[in-house]
């Protein structure tokens, strides 16, 4: 079985099925509306880029990893409530589980 490969980001690495997102501050609409975060805040849903993943979960009856569905540079929706906040080099970042990304979206295939 390939061995699953990790990404890093500033040499840290999310571990497992682990991923690192960098928040999006604000977000323009396609009429170029600016949404201020305290009203994206009512949502509950946020959304981010992944800057980097862990190898996937580990699954003992396969004897390897369960590849990562996300990759880095995806932009994804993810829910405020599953994260965790993380400074890394002085860089607020959201650190949090797979399995709690809402969507991918702008992926082309």
């Amino acid at each position: 079985m390939e061995l699953a490969q990790a990404t890093y980001y500033k040499g840290f690495e999310p571990l497992g099925n682990r991923v690192l997102i960098r928040p999006m501050k604000e977000q323009t609409t396609t009429g170029g509306i600016i949404i201020p975060e305290s009203v994206k805040n009512n949502t509950k849903s946020l959304r981010g880029e992944v800057i980097a993943t862990g190898r996937g979960l580990w699954m003992s009856a396969q004897d390897g990893f369960v590849p990562m569905d996300c990759r880095v540079g995806d932009k994804i929706l993810y829910s405020e409530f599953s994260t965790y906040e993380v400074l890394i080099e002085g860089e607020p970042l959201i650190l949090m589980r797979e399995e709690e990304i809402l969507g991918i979206y702008g992926r082309t295939e």
